[in-house]
């Protein structure tokens, strides 16, 4: 965990659970159970846990660092951790597991040797909603608690406005400035890291070598991007005569993306978004908008792929109410975007089925094929409910499925806010909803 989400769980935990707490540490120089020294002491043996082929593969396949990595290497990497980690668990016999979701290689093997184990576990994952957050492991939807019609009325008054934002999002306009600034940052980052890893000769650390992935994208020449966004969009959308799909980008490498989508035709995500791009012009007019924090951070290449298959890219910093507002159908992996659209009575397509997913309000597609089929008459052929009860239906669906108090939002390390975490944490892990009865 990067250290001040490990001040987050160090501040929390001790107000939840009882009895001893033991914290994981994922660097060679910190305190606590040290998971890189055993790593790196079966990786200098050549030891490491005999995974199936195709398990090994559809880990280094998800991994932003590990599929950077010669193969021979990453699959090298995945044995020696996955033994590490199954001597941590030996040693240390755990009730319950409690960390981020899946993001990485390492919380990959965790979780899966905890299943395996019937060890009590679960993930603090960032919510959409201001004020909350939620448990899931790869984005899988969890009944935590009840809810109220004036919180239902509250998160829809939040959520359905033309302005909503995460308090997590912070957006700037992209000037040339602004760019410069990021890949400036970026590269500092890198040569910090490069830094850390040797004085504390920790050269395989995950969080150290992640940040190359973005570095390789986000490039002086890739600023160019953004002059492909369309700033008439809305007129193009009314003189085509088709009806308007809206489809988000999300920010890739990600876990939305990586981690929470089994098919790999979506998980591939801008080759998956080309593909339905091309098929989806066919019958709509395809508007696609870049994910703030991607604005000048994605090759040109893609975006001249898009416009070559008909889609028309609108300004990253355009409100995605205004946008929703304008369309007909919005398509989302499990965007943000799909929660606006079904408060604004719109039929939403999502790939697979993210936690909001209500099979009333939702049409999901599982495979390229089904994208490929969508026609407006397989998406009319079913009614919508009134508005007023669909809003009702999906806010209900997701203020159950979260906790009361922020994390890794900008505020979530306020002591207020980190005792109302703690209290949220544990009504959850001592009421009947908690999947796996009481941790003794």
């Amino acid at each position: 965990m990067v250290r001040q989400q490990e001040e987050f769980f160090r501040y929390v935990c001790p107000r939840v659970f009882e009895g001893d707490i033991l914290y994981l540490n994922e660097y060679r120089a910190g305190a606590g159970l040290n998971l890189m020294e055993r790593f790196y002491r079966l990786w200098r043996r050549g030891g490491g846990k005999s995974l199936p082929a195709e398990r090994v593969e559809d880990i280094i396949r998800r991994d932003r660092v590990l599929r950077t990595l010669p193969r021979a290497k990453a699959a090298r990497m995945v044995g020696a951790m996955a033994l590490a980690l199954d001597h941590i668990l030996d040693e240390t016999q755990p009730a319950l597991f409690i960390a981020k979701p899946v993001d990485n290689y390492i919380a990959d093997l965790m979780y899966e040797e905890l299943e395996r184990r019937d060890i009590a576990r679960f993930g603090m994952g960032a919510h959409v909603l201001n004020g909350y957050s939620r448990a899931h492991i790869r984005g899988e939807y969890v009944r935590t608690r009840e809810t109220d019609d004036r919180e239902i009325e509250a998160a829809v008054s939040q959520l359905a406005t033309d302005n909503f934002r995460p308090n997590f999002a912070i957006y700037k306009d992209l000037s040339l400035g602004v760019h410069l600034d990021k890949w400036a940052r970026l590269n500092l980052k890198r040569a910090g890291y490069a830094l850390k890893r040797l004085a504390e000769r920790d050269y395989l650390n995950f969080e150290y070598l992640s940040v190359g992935p973005r570095i390789i994208r986000r490039t002086l020449m890739s600023y160019s991007g953004i002059h492909y966004f369309s700033r008439d969009w809305k007129a193009r959308a009314a003189r085509s005569g088709k009806p308007v799909v809206y489809l988000p980008l999300h920010c890739w490498p990600e876990i939305t993306v990586d981690y929470w989508l089994s098919n790999y035709e979506f998980a591939d995500y801008e080759t998956g978004v080309a593909r339905m791009v091309e098929a989806l012009s066919k019958r709509f007019f395809v508007l696609v908008k870049e994910h703030p924090w991607e604005a000048g951070g994605r090759p040109v290449e893609f975006y001249q792929a898009l416009i070559e298959w008909g889609a028309t890219l609108i300004p990253a910093f355009t409100h995605s109410g205004e946008v929703v507002n304008a369309s007909d159908y919005a398509l989302v992996a499990n965007s943000t975007v799909g929660i606006e659209a079904a408060l604004r009575g719109k039929r939403v397509i999502t790939l697979e089925r993210p936690s909001y997913f209500v099979p009333e309000l939702f049409h999901a597609v599982d495979t390229m094929a089904d994208v490929e089929a969508l026609t407006p008459e397989i998406l009319e052929a079913r009614p919508l409910p009134p508005l007023e009860e669909a809003r009702r239906m999906l806010m209900k669906h997701i203020l159950e499925g979260c906790f009361e108090g922020d994390f890794l939002t900008l505020d979530y390390m306020k002591p207020e806010n980190l005792e109302i975490v703690a209290r949220s944490l544990r009504r959850f892990i001592n009421s009947p909803l908690f999947p796996w009865g009481k941790v003794s």
